[in-house]
């Protein structure tokens, strides 16, 4: 017997042209990839997907179970938007999806304060990254969610929410007071961060990519990388909301002020679902209070 999981990974391998960029996104390895759709084949007793060096092909019985997967996908993913939409609507549930940086050091003391003002409220903030916040939007996980990266979907709007400046930071035992990459370790959040991105387009500006850097550490949140920066791994680009008290306890210091990057965090709804009173009111508080 195969499964829904196989199925989605089938659909992913297909769209993304490949199993290593199906398994990146997936966010699986390789192996692990291949063994669903080996186990998948043994189940269905016939091939699904043949090989050549210039990429890959669906065998007959492949597309059959593609055409099918396309269906059973899209019905799934139907089901838990309405599921979803039902939880926004019928109560006062409400599920909010951010990344790192407004779900760790904004969001909670703004829905303590929405809270007190809405007791018979229930709120559920996810912290995810950026690229995972859009996924939460779009498929109905969230009511909405907060992330400083926009993604280009046709079904999503972005209101710009707070600005906020990236700073180049070292630890106060780091030596170096000009910025020379090929001399330092580059502390960085993983990929699919609106934060690495954010980093990524800011050095392209200035002549630079992380490979100019002597090595590259990624961590999966700004916690990490801002502890990593402080032991003196290295240097990188933290959010202002992140590195105040570190700032303040002088466990680190801004490298260059000329190297601040100025972003905004968004605001992202889904164009075609309606939100709940409850979610529509919080949106409200969080642009009238800027």
């Amino acid at each position: 017997m195969y499964t829904y999981k196989q199925l989605k990974i089938l659909h992913k391998i297909v769209e993304a042209g490949g199993f290593s960029k199906a398994a990146s996104e997936l966010y699986l390895t390789q192996p692990a990839v291949s063994w669903q759709i080996k186990s998948m084949e043994e189940a269905i007793g016939l091939p699904l997907i043949e090989r050549y060096e210039s990429g890959l092909k669906l065998t007959a019985v492949g597309e059959i179970v593609m055409r099918h997967a396309d269906i059973i996908i899209q019905q799934f993913s139907n089901l838990n938007t309405e599921i979803e939409q039902f939880k926004c609507h019928h109560n006062t549930s409400l599920i909010l999806a951010a990344s790192s940086i407004p779900g760790e050091f904004i969001l909670p003391y703004i829905l303590n304060e929405f809270k007190l003002d809405h007791p018979d409220v229930v709120a559920k903030l996810i912290i995810v990254d950026s690229h995972q916040v859009t996924e939460h939007v779009l498929t109905g996980k969230s009511c909405f969610g907060i992330s400083g990266y926009i993604a280009d979907h046709p079904l999503l709007d972005a209101i710009p929410w707070k600005n906020e400046h990236l700073k180049l930071v070292v630890s106060e035992k780091h030596s170096r007071k000009i910025f020379d990459p090929k001399q330092e370790t580059l502390i960085i959040r993983e990929i699919g961060s609106g934060t690495r991105n954010t980093t990524e387009d800011f050095l392209k500006t200035i002549g630079y990519s992380v490979s100019d850097f002597k090595e590259v550490i990624e961590f999966g949140s700004s916690r990490a990388c801002l502890s990593a920066i402080e032991s003196g791994m290295g240097l990188g680009w933290l959010s202002e909301y992140a590195i105040q008290d570190a700032l303040q306890l002088s466990k680190i210091r801004e490298m260059d002020t000329k190297y601040a990057i100025k972003r905004s965090l968004y605001i992202i709804t889904h164009k075609h679902r309606k939100l709940s009173k409850i979610a529509q009111h919080l949106i409200e508080n969080l642009v009238t209070d800027l």
